[in-house]
């Protein structure tokens, strides 16, 4: 008999999960392994058996629910589990519930602060506190805690480098006595813009203190109005995130300074911004086929497959990696910018009719070396006939003028190298007819003729 028993709990769960009044419920971590789904009326304690199957427990309200709590949607409130306790915060802040004794019970004094939408409601040694968030046209930064004695909020008072321009629709992770925050928007009551800020900041709760601890790692711009729809959920100090309408979610991990990344294709086309982690499961709300009626979902996080890992944010050790790198590569640009200017950069030689100098060294120079040097002034390049011409005499034979333009131009050559380190006139085939020799200056020189 426990076989149809178990299949008939199973039926009237999916039924009960199925009403079309099971429209506005807060899905709520309860352990590893179940999770609670309070509405107005009563709330449904479902245990997880595996391949998308649960059983559900259903408990209605010994008293109604407080009347503050008829007039909006249970999915907005922030819920908060400690120590066996469950939290409910008004949207916006203030006014504080309690489930007890299958119960939901208003324990303030307070009213509806309205002023930290989108806040970090959280808990840290059985106090409880609210960070940050949005109300009255600006951002907040600050820290309220709930006072249990006389029910009502306080400001915590901070130091430190606390975010300038508040903390909106911010990713928040809370690890050991600090809290996380990044991927946050900005906004001040002098401007209607809001500016998604780029760094990681730590609330210190043991000192009360913020520090700036780096700007993210590439990360994309996106408009807060893609935020409103997204997914974040915290679980085992990360984060889950998925963006309407992407194909894919990332869990960042600040510890490992890591960013995964999975494909998830169509398979969460339906995740809002109410889902939550229970183990490794990802539980949320969903329609059903004929989109009248809702129904809860589950599927394992690591089930998708592996797309890739980014780094979270460029600490000290990575910013030291990257600028060494750019320094070395800038050295050798240097270097190689440096090697290859002084190989081609010319060096200027001055000539006038008795010497050849630079700006550090000269030599004194013949009336023929003058005149062989003028002709290269003109054109750098010069015909073996063009040289010749320059010495030809009438009273000499063709082979006594060659024979003095080759112990000229060899003379020079060697007076030229003892002072600059180099020949200045080159010998050479022509390239347009390899039968003739050509006289070129050497390619580092330049000569300007002094008048």
């Amino acid at each position: 008999m426990k076989i149809p028993f178990i299949i008939c709990v199973f039926m009237i769960s999916i039924l009960s999960f199925g009403q079309e009044d099971f429209e506005d419920f807060l899905l709520v971590e309860k352990d590893s392994t179940s999770f609670y789904a309070f509405t107005k009326k009563g709330v449904y304690t479902s245990l997880l058996l595996g391949d998308g199957e649960y059983s559900t427990k259903y408990s209605e309200y010994s008293k109604e629910v407080p009347k503050s709590l008829s007039g909006i949607y249970f999915n907005t409130l922030s819920p908060l589990r400690v120590d066996g306790s469950i939290y409910f915060l008004f949207p916006g802040g203030g006014l504080l519930f309690q489930f007890k004794n299958n119960t939901i019970i208003r324990i303030d004094e307070s009213f509806a602060h309205r002023n930290q939408y989108s806040g970090f409601f959280f808990s840290h040694k059985n106090e409880l506190y609210l960070l940050g968030g949005y109300g009255y046209w600006e951002a907040k930064n600050y820290l309220t805690k709930f006072n249990f004695q006389s029910k009502s909020w306080d400001v915590v008072p901070t130091k430190g480098s606390a975010p300038k321009g508040g903390i909106n629709q911010g990713s928040f992770i809370k690890r050991g006595d600090s809290i996380l925050v990044y991927d946050f928007y900005t906004r001040s009551s002098s401007s209607s813009v809001d500016k998604q800020n780029q760094n990681l900041f730590e609330l210190d709760l043991s000192k009360l203190e913020w520090f700036k601890k780096g700007m993210l790692a590439d990360r994309k711009e996106t408009k807060i109005e893609n935020v409103f729809g997204s997914s974040r959920i915290n679980f085992s100090g990360s984060i889950f995130l998925k963006y309407p309408n992407d194909l894919f979610y990332t869990i960042t991990n600040p510890v490992e300074n890591s960013v995964l990344r999975y494909n998830s294709n169509n398979r969460l086309t339906q995740l809002g911004p109410k889902g939550i982690l229970v183990g490794n499961y990802l539980v949320y709300s969903s329609k059903t086929a004929d989109r009248l009626k809702y129904k809860v979902s589950y599927v394992d996080i690591h089930s998708f497959d592996f797309s890739g890992q980014e780094l979270f944010i460029l600490d000290d050790k990575y910013l030291f990696k990257r600028y060494f790198i750019f320094a070395g590569l800038f050295i050798i640009a240097f270097i190689l910018i440096t090697f290859f200017y002084f190989k081609t950069k010319k060096t200027l030689l001055y000539l006038t009719s008795d010497s050849l100098f630079n700006d550090s060294s000269s030599i004194i120079i013949l009336s023929d070396e003058f005149k062989l040097l003028k002709a290269f002034g003109l054109n750098n390049y010069l015909e073996n006939a063009l040289v010749l011409s320059l010495f030809s005499d009438e009273t000499k034979s063709l082979d006594a003028v060659i024979k003095k333009k080759n112990k000229l131009i060899l003379d020079f050559n060697e007076k030229f190298k003892d002072v600059f380190g180099n020949d200045l006139i080159i010998k050479k085939s022509d390239s347009l007819d390899s039968r003739q020799v050509v006289y070129v200056l050497q390619d580092k020189f330049k000569l300007i003729i002094k008048p």
